[in-house]
Formats: C-alpha cells, structure tokens, sequence
C-alpha cells in the first residue's frame, strides 16, 4: 500500500511540475513591464468595475447593449471573486507567480471595449463547470486539484495574450482577419480546453471531497482504535536511539551472509523467515535494531517495531507488544478491512489479550505486500506465569503462519535466544547472527573516537600520543561492548592529568560486570560514609521504586529511610547535582525522572548472595540491594511521610488536591505505594504495625483517606490497591491476632469517633459528614470479597426483599450534580460513589427514581467514574435482572478495557456469571476463557482470584454437557487450592463438591461418593446448613445409583432433622422416596 501510494506521490509531482512550468511559460508572454499591466496587478478594482468604465468611454457601444453586458458580468463577481481567491493561492505558492488570475483580464480589457463580449464567454465557460469554487477553498491541499487550478491559470494567461494581441491591432486589420477567421475559431480552441479542464477540477474537487470524507473517517476509525489499545510509546524510543547512532555504523548487518538470506527475495520457510541475533549485554543491539528500522523504511518496506524494556513497565510484556503491533498496522493502513476488523474487535466487547492477538494475525494474513517485524530487548521480555519467553515466541510463530510475506528479526541476549529453546517452539532452528567483536571492530573503532573526542578533555588529548593511546587501549579491551566503552569514558573523563588516565587504563576491567565493579570499588573509595549512604539508597531506591521517582522524590526517600522525624535538615539543597556527583555513573536525569544507565545495572546489584564470590565483591557488598527488607523500609517510610502532612478535607475543596501534592512533593507516591511495598517487604514487625495503628488512630487519618480515594481514582488504580489492601489488611489482622488485639474493632471505633467529631464540628448536615458517614456505611456493609461467591447459583431458598429505606435527598443530590455538571471534578466524583454505594446497600428494591438515575448514569458514563457503573450493575444482579445487569457492566468494561487490572477481570468475570444466569451458557464459557487468561497474566495461576474463575469455567462446561474437560478442569482446581489453601478451606470443598458433581454425570459413581463423604465430614462442622444440604443431595445421588437407596434415604433424613424450613420441605429431595 506505502509502495503503490509513493508512486502514485511522484507521478503527481511530476505532473505538477509540467503545469507549474507552463503557467510560468504563458505568463512570460504578457508584457509585465508594461505600466497599465502593473496597474491591473496591484489595483483592487473587479472586472465589472473595468468593463463599466471601457464601455462608458467607448462610442461604440449602444446603450441598451452595453447595459445588458454589464449586468450579466455583475452577476459574476462574487464567482470572480471566490475564483481569484483560490487559484491566486496556488499559483503563487506553487508557481512563485505574483500575478490574481483576473490581472491579465483587466489589462487586456483596458481601451478596448470590443473584448469585453469574448472576456464574459470566457468567464462564462468556466462559471458554468464551476458551481462549487468556495468549497475548493475548505478542502485540504491535494496536488491533483493544484495541478487543474495552474492549467485555468494557464488558459486565462493564453487567452489574455491572444486577445491582447488580437484586440491592438487596427480596426482594418481586425476585420480582414475575421473574415478569414471569425471570433468563434479565434478563441474557440482555448474555450473548449477550458471547458474540459474545468470540468475536470469540478470533477477533482469532488472526488477530492469523497476522498478526504472517507479518510476523515478512517481517521476517526484509527482514532478511536488507539484511544481504545493505548499502545506504548515506542516511537519516542526508537527516536531515542537514531539519535545515539553514530554516521556510518551499523553497516556490517547489510553484509552479513545470514541477514542478506532473510531479507532476500526469495520465499522461505517459517524458520527462514525468522532472523535471531544474539549478544552479551551493551554489544549495541539496540542501537542496531533502530538501524535495521530505518533501512527497511527506506527501502519502502512495511515494518513494525517493539522494543522491550525491563525498566519500562509498558514496554516489558505481551501485552505491550501485541497492543504495539496492532496500533502500528491499523496506523499505516487505508484497508477498510483491517480497520473493520479491529472495530469489530471495540464494538465486541470485553476482549482478552487472545482476541487481540487473534485480530492482529487476522490483519496480518490480509497484508499484501511483505510486512517486517524487529523485537529488540527480548531477554527483558517479562512473562507473569512462566519464566521463559515461550508466550513471546507463540506469538512470533502466529504472525510468521498468518503470511507468508511476513518476516521477523529478534534481538536479545544469548541466554534467551537459545537454539533448543527455539527449536522447540518454531520446530526448527532459524538463522542465526552472534554478535562478536570482529563483527563490530570498525563501529567500536568510530564510537571509540567519537566518545574521546566529545567527553575528554581537549587539553588532555592534545599530550603526544595520548589520545591515541586511549583509543587503542579501550578498542582492544571493549571485548565489542559499546557500553563498556561509554562506562570507561565516563570513568577516563574525571581525568586530570596524563598519569590519571595512564593510572585507569593499566589494568581496565573486563566485561560489564568487571566494570561495574572497578567502578563501584572507585566510588567506595572516593566517597566519604555519607555520600557512600547517599549514593546507596539512591540505586536502591531507584531499582525497587514501583514506578519512576521524580528527583524530589528520590530525594525524600532517601532522607526518610533514615528514620528520623528532623527529615527536613537532610533536604539536599541540589538533588540533582549531588545525585549526580555520587553515582553519575549508573544513573540518568532527564524531564526530572532518575532511571539507571542500564537494565543490568539492576541485574548487577541485586544478584542473590551466592553470586557475590569474587574478591572484590566484599568491599562493593554494601551495594547490594536485597528486595523484601528495603520494600519494608520504603513502605515505612511511606507511613511516616503520609502522618507528617496536614490534609485539610479534600473532598471538600477543590484546589485542595492539586495543592497538597505542590506542598508535600512526596505524598501522591508515599500515599499510593505504601501498602506495596509494606506487602511485598515480608511479615511485619512489631514496630510496622505500632506504626500504623498510630498513624491510623491519628487526627490525619481520616482526610488522609479521603485524598487517597481522590488519588486513585484520579490515576484510576482504585481496583489494584483494592487487592492489595485486601492482601494488607488480611496479614495485619493476622498479627494482630497472634498479640491478642482486635485491629479491626479499633479502626471501626476510631473512624466512627471521626464522623462524631465531623457532626459536632459541621453539623449533620454538611458535605464533609454525610461523605463521611457514606464512606463508614460501605465498609461496615462491604462484603468479603465483594464478588460472586462460588456455589451462589445453588440457592436453596428466595427471601423476600425488605423494604428499603429511602433516601430522596441522596439520589436528588446525585441526579443535580450530574445534570449541572458537564464534566465533574474529582471530588464530586467521590461524592457520587460514595452517596450512591451507600444508598444501594440500604435499599433491596428497584424504585423509579433509582431507574431515572441509573438511566442518567449510563448517558454520563463518559464522565463518571467506572466504579460507580459497577455499584449499578451489581445492584441489578443481587436483584436477578440480568438484562440490566449485563448492559451496565458492559459499559463499565469498555471505560476501563485497555488498562492491564485485576478489577478489569472482576468485570468480565461478572459479565460471565450473567450470561450463564440467562442460560448463554456458550458465551459465559468464552468470556470466563478470556478472563482466567487475563487473570493468570496479571495474577498469577495460583492467585485465589484465578482458580475461582476456573472453577465457574469447569461449572460452565458442565451445563454444556461437556463433562471430561469440566472433570480436568475441577481436578486441577482442586488439587492446587489444596496446596495453597489447604484441604477443608471452603473454596477447596466447593471444587471438590463441583468435581463430584461431574464424575457423578459421567458415571463414576464410586469416586464421586469418596469425594462426598469427605466434603460431608469437613461441612457438618460449620454454620451454614444449606452447603452441607447440598453435599448431602449429591452423596444421596451417587448412593442411588449404586443401588444403596436405604442408605442414601437414611442420610438424607438425618440430615433433614430440624431443617424443613431450610429446604421448604422433603420434597426438594423426593426421588429419595
């Protein structure tokens, strides 16, 4: 497509030329020296103004006729106008003429009343087939359309020449002439060119507008596709990395016998369509993989682009790639296919990462002409579930199988890009590039040079044979790294004299790992024990930070890591500069963000302990970053950090927000990341928990709250801290309870003595009590897990709803900001989730001002945030109506579809539970399919999250009748809740239970009453009945059909003692009978 429209692009330059040339032609023949002709260039009076005052000074004309005359070119000036001011645009820029379209007109008109008939059969040839000239101004340049407005030009300038010509001769002469040649053949030929060139430019305009409606929607179409993928950013990256290259490197791939094969002509297998290129760490593979880029760009190639980036959480996983991938085929497209394809692909629905990746093979096999696909940094390719690239490589051998004019070219590590590893995936071995130090002898060589002569002192290399000397010696010891040669330069340029760079280049490290260490020996050398403390928590906390610090906040880090509340007298005066001064060598600042030179800085410095052997590792030990201990530490002074603020009531002011995170530059990362890191910094200490339960019993505690709610619902990760709270709160109770205390107990007192300190301070009746009050009715109300529970599809009994408790003023309240506010600010927001949870957890009914607001939610959805959707869609699924139900959590999906979260999964999960509810028992299986893959993704296989969603998958199948995949599906359940959560852990039973469930459908009844019993023995010791009711029905069945019926009744009516009520009689059972 890029190939056939860049023909298409010379072909009209080419034919843009011609016209511009013969405008210039034409227009060399009027006499522009000529004082009149310049007067008709730079005066503004109109063609009718002219003619009016020719004729009133011509004897010639009779009044009659002249008034005819006049009044027909009256009623073409606005065309005249509207004509000159869209050709005279043209013509100048394109043409350089400074000359309107109707200048020659005028002139040739001057004294010679006789032309005025010829010039309004001309005007009026070309007003005739062009009725739409005011529409040609509103289209975007197009260069066929510039091409047909020089050729009008063109013939206005041959006919005002003609006429002029024509015109000054004598009276005589005029009629001698017209009897060989009348007027009609005179001008006739330029008029009939006219007419068709001037049809053609209607004709152009008008399929220039057709066009550019029809890209005006694909535009939109695209739009709409990258506002929905939100792929990475990998074309500032790859920017980044042109810019690195040096003029003339990277030349040696072209040549190389294994590249030249795979981008060749010819047809290959899909091993031969797939380039490997392998090298240690800092070889330049980045750099070549840009380089690799723009040679197949400029050679008019299709090709796509990722480059992985393990210290850039978009850029390190399938996810990334795959979003990647498919934005930048969709982007460079004009086939209505391919965009119909991934329209299809918004309009379904809650996609998977499989239904993406399904759509970009699709895309793919409709692709006509070769399509190249580069992947750099494999080796900082990170999977959630397995620890090797084997996903990455699936997807590789899908797009190499969906075209065969597609070829791809990986770069990493040689670790990664193992020949058995590819082997057993791809099925054979591909090509395959080791990069060596031969291979880049001549790049080293420039870079060398390159790097001397930009970073060294120019004093210094003006010494005899220094200069040389360096260049020779890091050219023989680089080993082929680029990036051991830029950490020697670094280290060379601190250099001030000719003894300290002969000093450093005695004895160089070797490779990266023996660089990293030379330096870091220097820096323990020349640091003092505070810079040294400085420069360690520095890499530390950059390296274990959940996201990019911004200089202020690795500042505020690393002065609370120390503990003390006098933190302020640590504030360096220049971060940046000290920050630089003691580890410049391993870190970047750049747009105020600190990031580490290199991924394997990280795999330097936090290597396991075992690994630390050589000699000099001992003295560079301090470096060493253990992950779970400085989690801990960071986490706690998160804690700290968030206590020492004064937060006012942020619900309640709106600049409030914006103005704590400009007055305490670290509160917006303390506030969101301490409970990360507190979880992932192993069991809590007893002064961690007397910490949170004094920050918790705090005055700060409450507003502290309500700006974390603000926060995560800014950056819209309110459903992850949700999880991690979850995680949090459940190993706080935990400790609590080993020390006898009731945590919960006194963060439900304390935040109930907030709201009376709230009523006595502002009344009942104001926004900061009721918020307040809201907020303590969801979490005294708030389920467990907030979710489906397992077996909720088994109830025994229907309770009649009660009456809600009503609250007018509440769903008034909520209804009026919405229709006064256009878009809402966060805090009404907050408002609105809060009112609104409150309220649905009081009432059990559907009442019609619930349904107006709920309609007005759903037609502001765009504005509000997708919480508040669930709360609706929740609502109308405790009450069974499906249908409801269904829409709203669709909607709620489709906010939040391209963010990688555990609550986007707790959506599409819901959506599954209401399709099996309605009996769409095939649709549930697929979209429970798409969410434990998402789940396995983002949480792992053995996230409790995840097996409840294979256990709905295993009871889904089972409705379908597919009872052996169900059965796999219960088994491997079962077996790893056992594991993770132990044997009589309710989940555990549930699987269990759904497992005996299925091997009694398939006839395996000895093995399902096994399964039964032992589900009994675990559930006759808890409260809830009906579960052991259940259990008993399916123990009943399997004995039953074991020919034990006097067994099995016997059971059933033991069990039933007591429990009419529960069942609503025997008769639930009464095959028993």
């Amino acid at each position: 497509m890029a190939a056939s429209s860049a023909v298409g692009s010379q072909q009209s330059s080419s034919l843009q030329q011609q016209a511009i040339e013969k405008a210039r032609s034409s227009f060399s023949h009027l006499p522009k020296e000529d004082a009149i002709f310049q007067q008709c260039i730079n005066r503004a009076d109109s063609i009718p103004d002219v003619i009016k005052s020719v004729i009133r000074t011509s004897r010639s004309y009779k009044r009659r006729k002249s008034t005819r005359l006049l009044r027909k070119f009256e009623q073409h000036t606005q065309f005249l106008q509207n004509a000159s001011d869209i050709i005279d645009v043209v013509v100048q820029t394109q043409a350089g003429i400074g000359c309107p379209l109707w200048a020659p007109i005028k002139f040739v008109s001057k004294d010679n009343a006789q032309a005025a008939e010829q010039i309004l059969n001309l005007i009026e040839v070309i007003s005739e087939s062009h009725p739409r000239f005011e529409i040609y101004g509103k289209l975007p340049p197009d260069p066929i359309l510039q091409i047909a407005l020089l050729n009008i030009f063109t013939d206005v300038v041959e006919f005002s020449v003609r006429a002029y010509r024509f015109f000054s001769r004598s009276a005589p002469v005029r009629m001698a002439r017209l009897v060989v040649r009348p007027l009609k053949e005179e001008f006739g030929d330029i008029f009939e060119r006219l007419k068709r060139r001037t049809e053609v430019v209607d004709l152009t305009a008008m399929a220039t507008q057709l066009l550019r409606a029809a890209e005006s929607r694909q535009d939109a179409q695209k739009f709409r596709c990258q506002s929905w993928l939100e792929p990475p950013n990998v074309r500032d990256f790859h920017q980044l990395q042109l810019h690195a290259k040096l003029t003339g490197t990277c030349g040696w791939i072209k040549g190389d016998p294994a590249f030249m094969e795979w981008n060749g002509p010819s047809s290959l297998s899909v091993s031969g369509r797939l380039l490997c290129i392998s090298g240690t760490h800092g070889c330049g593979k980045t750099i070549l993989a840009s380089s690799i880029i723009e040679d197949l760009k400029s050679t008019q190639r299709q090709t796509i682009y990722f480059y992985f980036s393990g210290m850039k959480e978009t850029l390190k996983s399938l996810n990334g790639i795959v979003r990647s991938f498919l934005w930048q085929l969709v982007e460079e497209t004009t086939d209505q296919r391919s965009l119909e394809l991934i329209t299809g692909l918004v309009l379904k629905g809650p996609p998977a990462l499989v239904d993406i990746v399904h759509v970009l093979k699709q895309i793919v096999a409709v692709v006509t002409r070769p399509v190249y696909f580069v992947i750099d940094g494999v080796d900082e390719y990170i999977d959630e579930c397995h620890d090797s690239i084997e996903n990455l490589l699936q997807l590789v051998l899908g797009l190499l199988n969906a075209n065969a004019s597609v070829r791809v070219v990986l770069l990493g590590r040689q670790h990664v890009l193992q020949p058995h590893v590819l082997q057993a995936t791809i099925g054979a071995t591909p090509e395959r590039i080791e990069i060596s130090s031969n291979l880049v002898r001549q790049d080293i060589s420039a870079f060398v040079g390159a790097e001397i002569d930009a970073k060294i002192n120019s004093d210094l290399l003006r010494l005899p044979g220094l200069r040389d000397s360096i260049s020779k010696t890091l050219q023989e010891k680089s080993d082929g790294m680029f990036l051991w040669v830029e950490l020697m330069i670094k280290d060379l340029r601190k250099s001030d004299s000719q003894f300290e760079v002969e000093e450093r280049l005695r004895n160089p490290p070797r490779g990266i790992e023996g660089v990293y260490r030379h330096l870091f020996l220097r820096l323990v050398k020349r640091l003092d024990k505070v810079q040294l403390d400085l420069a360690r928590k520095i890499l530390a906390f950059t390296i274990v930070s959940c996201r990019t610090l911004e200089v202020n906040e690795l500042q505020y880090a690393q002065t609370l890591e120390s503990g003390s509340l006098a933190f302020k007298e640590r504030l360096l005066l220049h971060p940046t500069k000290s920050f630089l001064d003691v580890c410049g060598d391993f870190i970047n600042i750049k747009d105020d963000l600190v990031q580490l030179i290199h991924f394997s800085v990280q795999e330097f410095l936090t290597r396991p302990e075992d690994e630390w052997q050589h000699s000099d590792d001992q003295e560079i030990m301090c470096f060493r970053v253990v992950l779970e201990p400085l989690h801990r530490s960071l986490g706690s002074a998160c804690v700290d950090y968030v206590g020492m603020c004064e937060y006012g009531y942020p619900l309640s002011d709106t600049d409030a927000f914006l103005k704590l995170a400009k007055d305490y530059p670290f509160i917006r990362y303390a506030s969101r990341y301490a409970i990360s890191h507190l979880n992932q910094g192993g069991p809590f200490s007893s002064t961690t928990v007397r910490k949170i339960r004094d920050f918790l019993g705090s005055e700060n505690s409450p507003p502290w709250i309500e700006y974390l709610a603000m926060l995560v619902l800014d950056d819209g990760s309110l459903a992850t801290l949700g999880d991690e709270f979850e995680k949090f709160l459940s190993r706080l109770i935990a400790v609590q309870q080993v020390e006898g205390k009731q945590f919960g107990i006194d963060v439900q007192m304390l935040l109930k003595q907030e709201l009376e300190r709230r009523m006595l301070m502002f009344g009942q009746h104001d926004s900061r009590t009721e918020q307040w009050q809201s907020f303590l009715h969801i979490i005294e109300n708030k389920s467990p897990n907030g979710n489906v529970a397992e077996g909720a599809n088994r109830k025994l009994t229907s309770q009649t709803p009660r009456l809600p408790l009503t609250d007018e003023s509440s769903l008034s309240h909520i209804s009026n900001t919405l229709i006064h506010n256009p878009t809402l600010p966060l805090h009404r927001q907050i408002d609105i989730l809060l009112r609104l949870k409150s309220h649905l957890q009081r009432v059990k009914v559907l009442t019609d001002p619930l349904k107006m607001l709920f309609r007005l939610l759903l037609q502001k959805s765009h504005a509000i945030p997708v919480y508040v959707l669930w709360a609706v869609a929740d609502f109308y699924r405790k009450l069974e109506k499906w249908e409801e139900a269904l829409e709203v959590y669709r909607v709620a999906f489709a906010k939040i579809e391209a963010q990688e979260a555990p609550f986007k999964f707790a959506i599409l999960f819901n959506v599954g539970y209401v399709l099996q509810q309605q009996g769409k028992h095939k649709e549930a299986e697929a979209t429970f399919r798409r969410c434990l893959e998402g789940r396995e993704r983002v949480l792992g296989k053995e996230h409790e999250k995840t097996m409840k969603i294979a256990y709905w998958l295993a009871v889904t199948l089972e409705h379908q009748g597919n009872y052996q995949e169900a059965e796999n599906t219960h088994r491997q359940t079962l077996a790893t809740r056992e594991r993770i959560l132990g044997k009589e852990h309710e989940d555990t039973l549930w699987s269990a239970c759904g497992l005996g469930d299925v091997l009694r459908q398939l006839g395996k009844y000895q093995e399902a009453e096994v399964i039964y019993r032992r589900v009994l023995v675990a559930r006759t010791s808890g409260k809830d009945h009906s579960r052991v009711l259940w259990t008993t029905y399916g123990l009943a069945r399997s004995l039953t059909s074991l020919g034990k019926d006097e067994e099995a009744e016997a059971i059933c009516r033991r069990r039933l003692e007591g429990k009419q009520n529960l069942l609503g009689g025997i008769a639930r059972i009464k095959w028993v009978g």
